[in-house]
């Protein structure tokens, strides 16, 4: 039997994957930044410390604002396997860029993550 549009259901939160909400479509690389730069209280200190200690570590390595290696670290490690091929002459991630960005993006994942639920949520309101 052929799947049909009414044979469908209504959308639910529950069907959006957070890595549906990138930086193409909403404000995450500049909420994320500025929560992460800007430190916080208690139990999230921990958390936000090392990802700012790793933005700005990155940041002295390679030269760019923590916004645009944030923004980086999600187009190589968020939503799945990225296989796309660099243009010639084009910037590309590799060798150390690569790894600096990975640590980018393990340490702020989670933060990413939980503002990107916040995102969908409040759509569904």
């Amino acid at each position: 039997m052929p799947l049909t549009v009414g044979a469908l259901g209504p959308l639910r939160e529950a069907d959006v994957p957070t890595a549906a909400v990138d930086f193409h479509c909403s404000d995450v690389v500049k909420a994320v930044c500025e929560r992460v730069m800007g430190g916080g209280d208690g139990a999230e200190a921990g958390g936000l410390a090392a990802a700012r200690a790793a933005l700005e570590g990155a940041s002295a390595a390679l030269g760019a604002p923590p916004d645009d290696l944030l923004m980086r670290a999600m187009w190589e490690f968020r939503g799945g396997v990225n296989a796309r091929s660099e243009l010639a002459g084009a910037p590309t991630a590799g060798g150390g860029a690569r790894a600096e960005l990975e640590d980018v993006w393990r340490a702020c994942e989670g933060e990413v993550e939980r503002w990107s639920r916040d995102y969908v949520s409040q759509k569904f309101l």
